[in-house]
C-alpha cells in the first residue's frame, strides 16, 4: 500500500526511480512515466503525463498534462485495465 499525504506528489509508472515501479512493472500498457497523483489535503488530483494509453476518471480519458480531480466514489484507470483503487478523506 502507498500512502500519499496532504502536500504531497506520487509519479506513477513502472520507471525504476518511481516509488510505484514494482506495482506496475508487469503492466506493459501502463508507461514508464504514467501520471502523477497529488493530494492538497482536501482533493485528490490526478495529471497523466502525456503516457502512450491513458489516464481515465469514471471512463472518460482525461487530457494529458492537465491536472484533473477525481471525486469520492470515482473510478481511476490506468490505460484500459489497470484499476487504481484509492481511498482518502476530504
Amino acid at each position: 500500500m502507498l500512502v500519499l499525504d496532504a502536500g504531497q506528489s506520487l509519479p506513477v509508472g513502472r520507471d525504476d526511480d518511481y516509488p510505484t515501479a514494482d506495482v506496475f512493472r508487469s503492466r506493459t500498457n501502463v508507461s514508464r512515466y504514467h501520471a502523477v497523483i497529488r493530494f492538497d489535503g482536501q482533493r485528490l488530483l490526478v495529471t497523466d503525463t502525456q503516457s502512450s494509453n491513458g489516464t481515465f476518471v469514471n471512463d472518460k480519458k482525461i487530457p494529458p498534462d492537465t491536472e484533473y480531480e477525481v471525486r469520492p466514489g470515482q473510478k481511476l484507470r490506468l490505460a484500459a485495465d489497470v484499476d487504481i483503487d484509492i481511498h482518502w478523506e476530504s
